[in-house]
């Protein structure tokens, strides 16, 4: 079963669903975008939604949550591409590039 993380951006009283393996890009991240609850099945995000979060925020399917967050970001500050943050190394860092040389030398010193 897939899990599902809710996104919210407060600034813009906008959110949505998300599957929680796509973890959250830079650029998201960048423009206020939050996860506010993580790897909930979808009908329990969905409920969360309903149930938990401010009514006078919207819901919206991804790809319009996706289009309005980036709208409201200037031209040419590096917020429009969509480059996921999926790595996962096995110590919980995340990082777009994989596991970095830094984090294999900090893991020696945890071992």
């Amino acid at each position: 079963m897939a899990r599902t993380n809710v996104l919210i951006n407060k600034m813009l009283r906008i959110c949505t669903t998300q599957l929680a393996s796509e973890g959250l890009s830079d650029g998201l991240f960048n423009a206020g975008v939050r996860i506010e609850e993580h790897c909930l099945n979808l009908t329990e995000a969905l409920n969360y939604i309903n149930c938990k979060v401010d009514v006078s925020i919207e819901q919206y399917c991804l790809e319009q949550f996706l289009e309005e967050v980036f709208s409201q970001e200037g031209e040419g500050d590096g917020c429009k591409e969509r480059k996921w943050v999926g790595f996962k190394a096995p110590f919980g860092e995340t990082t777009d590039k994989g596991l970095t040389n830094e984090m294999q030398n900090d893991r020696r010193k945890w071992i």
